[in-house]
C-alpha cells in the first residue's frame, strides 16, 4: 500500500488528522500561477476538496488558516479541470 499522497476515505474516517497532516504542506507549497501536470498531484488535490467540502480540518489550524486554506483548495477545480481537459486518445 502506498500512503505517500493525500487520501480521503469519508469524513468520519479516523485517517482524517493523519491526511490534513500530509494537506497542510501540500497547501503551505501551492502555487496558483504553476502548471501542474502530475496525475498523483491532481488526485491530492482532488482529496484535500473533499476534505474541505466536508468542514474537516485540523484543530490546531485558526479561522484565518481555514480561510486561507479554502481559498486555495477553491482555485483546485481549475488545475484539476485543466489537467483532465489536456488528456486525450493519444
Amino acid at each position: 500500500m502506498n500512503d505517500k499522497g493525500v487520501k480521503f476515505y469519508s469524513s468520519s474516517d479516523l485517517s482524517c488528522g493523519y491526511n490534513l497532516k500530509k494537506a497542510e504542506k501540500i497547501l503551505e507549497e501551492y502555487d496558483d500561477s504553476h502548471n501542474y501536470d502530475d496525475i498523483n498531484t491532481i488526485l491530492e488535490f482532488y482529496n484535500i476538496k473533499l476534505y474541505f467540502s466536508n468542514q474537516c480540518y485540523l484543530k490546531k489550524w485558526n479561522n484565518i488558516t481555514i480561510e486561507q486554506y479554502q481559498k486555495k483548495s477553491k482555485s483546485f477545480n481549475k488545475k484539476i479541470g485543466l489537467y483532465f481537459s489536456s488528456i486525450d486518445d493519444t
